[in-house]
């Protein structure tokens, strides 16, 4: 896989139930946002997606009740998060 399709691949992780069904570890998805920072390089996007995987991964089980709606209160507060996450979640 191309380091671009690595990078824009890496985008499904910021979804929250991804984070958890996958069972990413912190040092692993932080090595996935940096193969996706280097092709936006958006600012403080490593330091977001941090903040982002800290403040879902913490959450009990979120599986059955996230949907778009909560993910787009949640945006606000991660600007560099919902600037990726627009594609997905229209944030």
């Amino acid at each position: 896989m191309s380091s671009n399709n690595s990078a824009q691949f890496n985008l499904f992780y910021l979804h929250p139930k991804m984070m958890q069904e996958l069972h990413v570890q912190r040092e692993e998805y932080r090595n996935r946002i940096a193969v996706s920072n280097e092709l936006y390089q958006i600012d403080n996007l490593e330091y977001e997606m941090m903040n982002w995987f800290d403040y879902w991964h913490t959450k009990e089980d979120i599986t059955k009740t996230l949907d778009f709606a909560d993910l787009l209160q949640q945006c606000g507060f991660f600007p560099a998060v919902s600037l990726l996450g627009k594609p997905f979640w229209f944030c």
